[in-house]
Formats: structure tokens, C-alpha cells, sequence
């Protein structure tokens, strides 16, 4: 999913390059990471977290796994309180911050299925 939106432009690669992890949070077989940018993490004066955003990783059989699912879920959060505080419709919000970031408009057949 992440490849085909950078390949159409809705993620910017250099954005992407951007994000770093902060703070790690270990409870068992779950960990818990603080979103930053890599700016923040060089000079923490900077600030540079992305509040309220954590990326989530599992262990499986001894190996660490990423778990996007959980980041999409704080995504969504996010955007939820920003359309909140806005008062805005969350989809306008998300249409206007993807234009903004990829300069490409979003059109009504985002809502329909992708063929293959």
C-alpha cells in the first residue's frame, strides 16, 4: 500500500525519510516506539515528536514485527482529533492535507475499488 501511494504521489519518499524512532516502550512480546523525525532526534531542542503517534511492533518467534495496522489506527485518531478541533469533515481534511503534500488532486474514484 505505502509503495503504490509513492508510486502515484500521495506519499513523498523524502517525507518518508524523514520519520524516525524515538523513545522505545517494552511490555512482553509488544513494544511501543515514539514517532519523531529524525531532525528531533539529532537536536531535541528542535521538539520534532509527532504527538500521539507510536508505531507498535510484536514479537513473533523471537523476531520484532512492525505492526502498520496500529499505525494506521493512530493515524486515524489523530486526524479524528484535528477534524474535531477544526470542525471539518474528516474525509474534506484528509482530501485537502493529501493535495496539499502531493500537489495531486484527489478525485471521486478514490472510493472505488482498484482493479488489477
Amino acid at each position: 500500500m505505502i509503495v503504490r501511494a509513492m508510486e502515484i504521489g500521495w506519499i513523498n519518499s523524502a517525507a518518508i525519510e524523514q520519520l524516525a524512532v524515538g523513545a522505545v516502550r517494552i511490555e512482553g512480546d509488544e513494544a511501543w516506539a515514539a514517532a519523531r523525525t529524525r531532525a528531533s532526534l539529532e537536536d531535541p531542542a528542535l521538539g520534532g515528536g509527532i504527538d500521539e503517534l507510536e508505531y507498535r511492533f510484536v514479537n513473533e518467534d523471537g523476531n520484532w514485527k512492525f505492526r502498520f495496522s496500529a499505525l494506521v489506527a493512530s493515524i486515524d485518531e489523530v486526524m479524528r482529533n484535528l477534524a474535531e478541533q477544526l470542525g471539518a469533515d474528516e474525509d474534506d481534511l484528509i482530501f485537502t492535507l493529501v493535495e496539499s503534500l502531493s500537489g495531486v488532486e484527489v478525485l471521486p474514484e478514490v472510493w472505488h475499488a482498484v482493479e488489477r
